[in-house]
């Protein structure tokens, strides 16, 4: 049996049809999509009114042959409401009639509704596609009456094309238009032309829906400026940023700076890479692909943009990927090839300072697989947390990961007991787990906290020794690791990386 459904006769369950590939010896006929019976061609389908009919040669069968008896007493008003991100669109329904019904469907599906005081039958449905939508009322006496109703102004999927396109996705989603359970799919490679850049989303507009870059190249993105929350898309929140491809990326802004998303929560990032000049900020969080995200995944992404973070604040975080990541946030089998350089001026009080690292400078309870860091990471300031991996890490896992990146610390302070520097992390505050990772310097970590797990598995060599040793080791896993002669001057490379 591939498959069973009941059928009925005047609205009443009258029986169950059994969808079967194999023959019927006793009766000779098959069930199924395509029934030979009496050498016709059979089929068994469901209408659009949700009515199962059967099709023999040209005719058919079913509910919907029954001749209708339209009653114009049943009188039917549709109005339709929009949510406030054009993404759900409601269907109120208000019927008029003195009898009883006994159902109401739209396209279909049946709609509950009830009498209200004055006595009309009411229901609602919510749908998420423009179009119009049938509505068919059935009185007890088996009369009905239809109506049609028409949803327009929903989002839409939306091609991209060009530069002009682009603008025009950004203004609907900042009119509102989230883009919820839409794409928004870039077709080729667009030319920001050096233009200042305006961010995708805003403080009160976050992009929710999925936007596919398909690898395609969007080249010259430029800002320069003293805002927050500057980067290509400002704000996501439930959303999906996949295959987008940044080259000649030229950014400077106050904090929240990073290449493809300054803030999100709950977003998937991945397959993107960003390639260009610099990202600045000149007060807090400066990341490669994104500067803060809450709960997530960032898999697949590469940074190739120097990252520099010159603040007067007396606390700050930089990292090659993300400047900061918390809520279970996962990063995977991300690189950065750049430097991370943070210099804070201000007097630190109490244990505050700078965060920075190769993959992420702060972290709160996330997890880090399979990253590696090239880039050189340089810190200065009172207090100092700097590492190849990261800055600084609280109830965070980094497993396969390794770092050949130079760590550069700053020997002016007058404390130097402040400033913790290590090959994976610069300091881990609380439950943190590091294993299967290579670095080269005496120091996994600059600073244990206490109560962290550094088991034996992590190994520090020389340079030569990873290189030709690690991706035999590094987690022992042929699915994420290679070789390359032609890539990384023949340092391990994850597997992805041919790919984009």
């Amino acid at each position: 049996m591939v498959g069973e459904a009941v059928y009925k006769i005047n609205n009443e369950v009258a029986g169950k049809i059994i969808f079967d590939n194999k023959q019927n010896s006793e009766y000779d006929y098959y069930t199924g999509r395509k029934l030979p019976v009496y050498n016709k061609e059979t089929t068994w389908y469901v209408d659009n009114q949700g009515i199962l009919k059967l099709q023999i040669g040209d005719k058919t069968y079913g509910e919907a042959n029954v001749e209708e008896k339209l009653n114009e007493n049943i009188k039917i008003t549709g109005t339709v409401s929009i949510n406030d991100e054009f993404s759900i669109a409601t269907i109120n329904l208000v019927i008029e009639f003195l009898g009883e019904l006994s159902s109401v469907t739209i396209n279909g599906e049946v709609v509950e509704v009830t009498k209200n005081d004055e006595g009309k039958y009411v229901g609602q449905k919510d749908v998420n596609n423009n179009g119009d939508y049938n509505v068919v009322v059935r009185a007890k006496d088996g009369s009905l009456n239809k109506a049609s109703i028409k949803v327009e102004n929903l989002t839409e999927d939306m091609e991209i094309w060009n530069k002009n396109d682009l603008e025009e996705f950004r203004s609907k989603v900042s009119s509102g238009r989230t883009f919820s359970g839409k794409k928004a799919i870039v077709m080729d490679n667009i030319d920001l032309e050096n233009v200042e850049w305006e961010p995708i989303g805003s403080n009160e507009k976050f992009f929710k829906g999925t936007f596919v870059g398909n690898k395609h190249i969007i080249s010259n993105l430029y800002i320069n400026n003293t805002k927050n929350y500057q980067a290509l898309f400002s704000k996501a929140y439930n959303a999906k940023i996949t295959g987008v491809i940044l080259d000649n990326v030229n950014i400077k802004a106050r904090q929240y700076v990073a290449g493809i998303l300054s803030y999100g929560e709950n977003v998937i990032i991945e397959e993107c890479g960003v390639n260009g000049i610099k990202i600045e900020a000149t007060l807090n969080l400066c990341g490669g692909v994104a500067a803060k995200v809450s709960k997530g995944t960032i898999s697949k992404c590469y940074n190739n943009v120097n990252i520099t973070l010159n603040t007067t604040e007396n606390i700050a975080y930089a990292g090659g990927i993300i400047a900061s990541g918390e809520n279970n946030l996962q990063i995977l089998n991300c690189y950065n090839v750049k430097d991370v350089y943070l210099s804070a001026v201000k007097n630190a009080t109490g244990q505050l300072g700078t965060r920075c690292g190769g993959i992420v400078g702060m972290t709160a309870n996330i997890s880090i697989e399979s990253c590696y860091n090239f880039g050189k990471i340089t810190s200065s300031g009172v207090v100092v947390e700097a590492g190849g991996i990261a800055g600084w890490l609280g109830g965070t896992n980094v497993n396969n990961c390794f770092n050949v990146g130079v760590i550069v610390g700053d020997t002016s302070s007058s404390d130097m007991s402040l400033h913790r520097y290590g090959d994976i992390v610069g300091i881990s505050a609380s439950s943190v787990n590091i294993a299967n990772c290579y670095y080269v310097s005496s120091k996994i970590c600059g600073f244990n906290h206490g109560g962290n797990v550094f088991p034996s598995s992590n190994i520090q060599d020389s340079k030569a020794n990873i290189k030709t040793k690690s991706v035999q080791i590094l987690g022992n896993n042929d699915d994420i690791w290679k070789q390359s002669d032609s890539l990384n001057n023949g340092w391990p490379i994850l597997k992805w990386q041919d790919e984009i």
